[in-house]
């Protein structure tokens, strides 16, 4: 669409709502998109901006996509609405659409967003045109039921209460003493002819009124042309929209001067009528209080083919309804004409009218009820939606035809688009042929399934002949255009038919090209009445589409023949493809997917037989990859290159880097492009986590050496202290050295944990409880301002674990529970028997962790803060706790609320003791 869009997206996952940002882009639309998450937001946006269409999913945590709808409608009814769903079952589908939703697109299919949402807005836009249609003839009725209970009012009418422009009757300027074209008709002009005295109160009325705080009827002074004072009574009542704002108003005015009633100038009233009626492009239709059409605009006339005179004084439903329908009409209308009320009364339905000339065809109507006399009579506004029928059935065998493709041979397909061909233009008879590359000859591919019906399969003794002896439907190859042979005997240059060929009485046939060559005839026939353009436009349409999936499916025809012929030479490039871990993507010469990898449809989230034929801008959206891939088809030799791409939930982005290389066939002939892809963003993320690391271990390895190093340094040098002193000092150093030993050795458990070892432990039957019990007590010692707590079984549990590698798990897992908590919280300690394994918890009130943090809690080098303010620590410490867990045979997890604490629970088998 060339048009701006501004669309509002209501979608819980940031990742779904990119996928459709990115179906639209690919669609080449103009939009802004405005996404919201939630329900507040929604509305928030709702009330503070005009959007053209919202798409919405159906089911989101707070809200549902019928509750959007709603939403939408109570701020404007016509906005349209697009659910964007995952899953929708038929049943599902169907309420949807009946509570208002202009259609759905499944988010396994998003290139339909290119059908639907162009479809939905113009949809909308036409029933907002037909509602603005029946407004103005409400009020053009209105407006002469006013001329007639005035009895010599002058009327008015303000059509845009935003603007200055008024319409007045010569009624108005008469009672004023002026000339039809004397004074310009104005609000502003209007205020100006008010006596001054009056004029504010007459101002503060009319804007009262605009509010909806008051009536509007005000007598006032106005100066009359020879310069006296007029009194006159203004009524009016304003138009509003489904908004309430204020749109049109219109009134009257009488001269009370002498309390006598002007006469309106009903006849410009009938010809302001007779405007709206005459240039409208929908059919006008009214009907009398027997059924009987009353009124007949021209528009009428050409939608269904009768004349106003034809029309005129017959019964409506007779005349334009199907004879099935009669019988329930009958009823609707007396009901109708005996309340005033009815099914579709204020409505705009879909329905289907009888032409004159008998045909059958889709129609809108848009139907209201006006009271004469106190009688109801009927106005409808009806649409032609033939056109629009048509194209909703083309756009349903378009996508048809691509998927009944997918499992049928040429044959097959080009008979199902036969029979859909005459399906959408009412015909009787379908064919196809292809044409030889000389463009002399031609051979008989196939027949609708309904012509072979009708005897036509051996009315043809040969399949393949000369244009020289084909007849008259050859005229399209002959003239390079579609041709229609509406009267088909009365053709002078025609063959005659084959013995066995069913008459044909009309025909249609076009050519396909391809470049500047015709590639195909198709042809339909035996239409009921004369084809026309439109037909012509649908069967181009269909061909064209039916040509392009016969050309691919001819192309996997060769490919499966080429390789059934060489069936070892496929395995073994399956093979390959099996064991490439990167992306691998074969490209030809038009930088067109024609072969990937699992791994590649892994990576682009596209399988190969989505992405197939189609160009790898739409599998890899990077301008630079272009001007890569033309340098490697003009021969040159490049190095890497590298891109980003949309990342997972937990990645922004990922960094992928491909090399490409030409590939050449037969005689060097360039056949296409292999490109390999390796997504490296686990590498660059480690290179950047070891860098982090290699800052921080040299900071907590140069911390303690320096206390080391210092207070060696003042017991060599200083011979001054006393013993207790020394002792001081040399505790210091030995504690410190304590930290540099933890250090070296979690630097070694990791180094062999990254050889493929894992970390040694001496296994021996022992009870945890006592080595906890003292754990705990030496905590409460060390960290006197954090509340300790400890649950033990009540029983003795024996296990077969390396007692002081559990120790060590708990002393990282309290030291972890310390540095993280605030003084004065609570690290509750909690050690349970199970069946047949036993579970410890540490659990404190901290600062707690995102999801994306726990999920990366274990690994090597990770730290959740590397701030300047970031607690001290090597991001060794869970990874080690994890192996020494996982080397007894048990497990780990973790689970955090940001904000509100941690809890770290790892579980160990308990085995059969032999000593019991």
């Amino acid at each position: 669409m060339s048009e701006m869009l501004k669309i509002l997206h209501l979608e819980d996952s940031p990742n779904d709502a990119e996928l459709v940002r990115y179906a639209l882009k690919k669609a080449d639309f103009r939009f802004e998109l405005t996404w919201v998450s939630d329900k507040a937001a929604f509305s928030t946006a709702l009330a503070e901006q005009s959007f053209d269409i919202v798409l919405t999913d159906y089911s989101l945590p707070d809200f549902s996509g019928v509750e959007a709808l709603e939403a939408v409608r109570q701020r404007d009814e016509m906005l349209p609405v697009v659910l964007v769903t995952g899953a929708m079952g038929e049943e599902m589908a169907i309420e949807s659409l009946k509570a208002g939703v202009s259609d759905y697109v499944l988010k396994t299919n998003l290139a339909r967003l290119t059908v639907v949402v162009p479809r939905a807005i113009a949809e909308k836009k036409t029933e907002r045109e037909h509602r603005q249609a029946l407004r103005n003839l409400e009020l053009s009725e209105e407006r002469f039921d006013l001329a007639v209970r005035g009895s010599g009012a002058g009327i008015w009418d303000w059509p845009d209460v935003d603007r200055d422009d008024m319409w007045w009757s010569p009624r108005i300027s008469q009672i004023l003493g002026y000339g039809d074209a004397e004074i310009a008709q104005t609000i502003s002009q209007w205020e100006m002819l008010v006596l001054e005295e009056d004029r504010s109160q007459f101002m503060t009325v009319l804007q009262r009124h605009l509010k909806n705080e008051c009536r509007f009827d005000v007598e006032c002074r106005m100066y009359h042309k020879n310069g006296n004072v007029v009194w006159i009574r203004n009524r009016g009542s304003v138009q509003r929209d489904a908004q309430n704002r204020p749109v049109r108003m219109a009134g009257y005015v009488q001269d009370i001067s002498d309390r006598k009633a002007a006469e309106g100038d009903r006849q410009q009233l009938n010809e302001y009528y007779r405007a709206i009626t005459h240039t409208a492009n929908e059919a006008i239709v009214m009907i009398d209080t027997e059924g009987k059409v009353s009124f007949w605009n021209p528009a009428a006339v050409r939608v269904f083919g009768y004349s106003r005179d034809e029309a005129t004084g017959v019964d409506l439903h007779q005349l334009l309804a199907p004879q099935r329908y009669h019988a329930s009409a009958a009823e609707a209308l007396e009901t109708f004409f005996r309340t005033g009320t009815g099914q579709l009364v204020g409505t705009t339905v879909e329905m289907t009218a009888v032409h004159k000339d008998g045909h059958e065809f889709p129609v809108e109507l848009s139907l209201a009820r006006v009271s004469r006399a106190g009688e109801w009579h009927a106005v409808g506004i009806v649409r032609d939606n033939t056109e629009r029928k048509r194209e909703q059935d083309l756009q349903r065998a378009q996508l048809a035809l691509i998927d009944y493709a997918s499992s049928h041979t040429i044959t097959e397909l080009m008979q199902w688009f036969l029979d859909e061909a005459e399906k959408l233009t009412a015909s009787e008879v379908g064919f196809c042929h292809f044409v030889a590359a000389d463009e002399e000859s031609m051979a008989l591919r196939t027949w609708s399934t309904r012509t072979l019906q009708g005897q036509c399969a051996g009315a043809v003794s040969e399949t393949h002949y000369p244009f020289s002896k084909a007849g008259v439907w050859v005229d399209c190859v002959r003239q390079r255009r579609p041709v229609i042979h509406n009267d088909y005997s009365s053709l002078p240059h025609k063959k005659g038919l084959p013995e066995g060929h069913v008459p044909v009485v009309r025909e249609l046939v076009v050519p396909v090209f391809r470049g500047d060559k015709i590639v195909a005839v198709l042809g339909v026939g035996n239409k009921k009445t004369d084809y026309v353009e439109a037909d012509v436009s649908v069967v181009q349409r269909l061909a064209d589409l039916a040509w392009e999936t016969v050309v691919r499916k001819q192309a996997e025809e060769s490919l499966q023949l080429a390789l059934s012929e060489a069936e070892e030479a496929r395995k073994r490039i399956e093979a390959m493809l099996r064991s490439v871990a990167d992306g691998l993507v074969f490209t030809d010469m038009g930088d067109r997917v024609v072969l990937m990898s699992s791994s590649a449809e892994k990576m682009f989230g596209r399988s190969l037989a989505e992405a197939y034929l189609q160009p790898v801008s739409s599998l890899i959206a990077d301008q630079g990859l272009s001007d890569y891939l033309h340098a490697i088809h003009r021969g040159e030799e490049r190095g890497v290159y590298s891109f980003e791409i949309p990342g997972d939930c937990e990645q922004v982005t990922r960094v992928i880097q491909m090399k490409s290389s030409l590939v050449r066939g037969l005689e060097e002939m360039r056949s296409g492009v292999i490109t390999l892809f390796r997504d490296i963003s686990r590498e660059r993320e480690l290179d950047r986590m070891k860098s982090s690391f290699i800052s921080t271990a040299a900071h907590e390895l140069r911390t303690p050496l320096a206390s080391v190093m210092g207070y060696a340094e003042l017991l060599m040098n200083e011979k001054s202290f006393d013993e207790q002193q020394q002792v001081e000092f040399l505790s210091i150093i030995h504690d410190k050295s304590q930290v540099l030993e933890r250090i070296i050795d979690d630097l070694l458990n990791i180094s062999r944990v990254d050889s493929g070892r894992v970390i040694h432990v001496e296994k021996c039957w022992c009870d945890l409880s006592p080595g906890l019990t003292d754990l705990i007590r030496q905590y409460r010692l060390e960290s006197k301002n954090h509340d300790f707590t400890l649950s033990l079984p009540s029983a003795p549990v024996a296990l077969m674990v390396d007692e002081g590698k559990i120790v060590q798990v708990m002393e990282n897992l309290l030291v972890n529970a310390v540095k993280f908590s605030a003084e004065g919280s609570q690290i509750q300690v909690r050690y349970q028997a199970l069946n047949d394994e036993i579970a410890i918890e540490v659990q404190d009130q901290g600062i707690g962790m995102t999801p994306e943090q726990c999920s990366r809690m274990f690994e090597q080098f990770y730290r959740a803060d590397t701030s300047l303010t970031a607690k001290q620590g090597l991001g060794l410490g869970m990874s080690i706790v994890k192996n020494i867990i996982e080397s007894h045979g048990g497990t780990i997890g973790v689970e955090s609320e940001f904000g509100r604490g941690t809890t770290v629970r790892f579980t160990l088998p308990v085995g059969e003791n032999p000593a019991r």
